[in-house]
C-alpha cells in the first residue's frame, strides 16, 4: 500500500497534537487527582483515569509517529489498539466525573434541608 500525502500529513497531524494533549491530559489528571486527595480517595478517581487516558493517547501518537516514518503493519496495529484504550479510559473518567457530581448534588440537598430543618426549629439554645 503506498501512503499518500494527505495521509502522511494526517498522520503528522495525529502525531504532533496527539503528543501535546496527551501531555496536557496528564498534568490536568495529576492536578484533578492532587485536588480530589482531600476528598478521601474516591475524588481522586477521575484524575487517576485521565492520567491513564493520557498515557494510551501519548502512545497512540507516538505510534502515528513511527507510522508516518515507515510503512508497517505494527505501528497500524498499536496506532488503533492505543487510541481504542484511549477512547475506553476516556468514558470511565467521563462516567466517574458525572457519578461524582450526581453525589456532590444529593449531598449539597440533604445538608440544604437539614440546614433549613435546623432553622425551622423553635429550640434555641442560649448560653450566657
Amino acid at each position: 500500500m503506498m501512503m499518500t500525502e494527505r495521509l502522511r500529513n494526517s498522520l503528522n497531524t495525529v502525531s504532533k497534537w496527539g503528543k501535546i494533549a496527551a501531555i496536557f491530559t496528564i498534568i490536568t489528571g495529576a492536578f484533578t487527582a492532587l485536588c480530589g486527595l482531600p476528598v478521601f480517595l474516591i475524588g481522586a478517581v477521575p484524575g487517576v483515569l485521565l492520567i491513564f487516558s493520557g498515557i494510551y493517547l501519548l502512545k497512540s501518537a507516538s505510534a502515528a509517529a513511527q507510522m508516518n516514518k515507515e510503512l508497517a503493519e505494527e505501528p497500524h496495529e498499536l496506532l488503533m489498539e492505543n487510541y481504542a484504550k484511549f477512547i475506553k479510559w476516556q468514558v470511565y473518567y467521563l462516567v466517574a466525573n458525572v457519578v461524582l457530581v450526581l453525589l456532590g448534588i444529593i449531598l449539597f440537598m440533604i445538608f440544604f434541608f437539614i440546614g433549613m430543618a435546623a432553622g425551622l426549629s423553635e429550640t434555641h439554645y442560649y448560653y450566657e
